[in-house]
């Protein structure tokens, strides 16, 4: 929204800096993925009723079937789970008094809670989305994982996601330095090795404190480090 209202903005150079801007956002934005969407529904603050909102913003025209797709979407992959969750033994909730802040009464809440849901033909979906709660996203599932336990293992699953693939496409380019055309012979345990102790070693910068003697030289023997380390003497990985 902000990019469309740059297109008309008076400055040549805005404008035209917004133009370009605009072709690449609209490039990711079309392959944006759903499953990112209903991440957002699983929050419980949020809900379908967020999507709802900021959908009519963003499609006033077609918000609806926008909509449709990712509640067909939702209802579908909790089917999958549900179908799972009854053969696998992950479903068995995990529930620890020490990592979570029980009130006294919560264990009867449940096992009331687990009888009237057993008298109705709601799901758990259905049950989730109906229900009121002001709790953190993380707290609410963590306080949940009885009344909803195959909910919980789907939720646990898709908020893990990352938004970005920023991390990983880093990984792939340092990748590319190692395993080249001239040297594609190292097994993928000795690839993974040279990239994660690469990721260990130089992955986080310590800024240096104001006033060290030593910043120019420690600069100049960490960029020496990093250039050494981008040619790795695999002979003893090889062997």
């Amino acid at each position: 929204m902000k990019l469309n209202d740059f297109l008309s903005s008076n400055d040549e150079v805005i404008k035209d800096m917004a133009r370009k801007m605009k072709v690449k956002f609209d490039k990711y934005w079309e392959s944006y993925s759903t499953t990112l969407a209903l991440g957002c529904v699983l929050d419980p603050k949020r809900k379908l009723a967020f999507l709802l909102y900021v959908y009519k913003k963003l499609y006033p025209n077609d918000y609806e079937a926008k909509l449709k797709i990712v509640k067909d979407a939702l209802y579908k992959l909790f089917a999958e789970y549900e179908r799972v969750g009854a053969l696998n033994s992950r479903m068995t909730p995990i529930t620890s008094s020490s990592s979570i802040n029980v009130a006294p009464d919560m264990d009867e809440y449940d096992k009331e809670f687990l009888q009237q849901s057993a008298c109705t033909d709601e799901s758990e979906l259905d049950l989730y989305l109906e229900d009121k709660t002001t709790l953190d996203v993380i707290d609410y599932w963590k306080l949940s994982a009885k009344r909803f336990p195959r909910l919980a293992m789907m939720a646990s699953d898709i908020l893990s996601i990352p938004i970005t693939t920023v991390a990983s496409e880093s990984t792939f380019s340092i990748g590319g330095r190692i395993l080249h055309k001239y040297r594609n012979c190292l097994l993928p345990e000795n690839v993974q090795a040279l990239i994660c102790t690469r990721n260990w070693l130089h992955g986080f910068e310590v800024a240096a404190g104001p006033g060290d003697d030593s910043d120019e030289q420690d600069s100049e023997e960490s960029r020496l480090s990093k250039e050494d380390s981008n040619i790795v003497d695999v002979e003893s990985l090889e062997s």
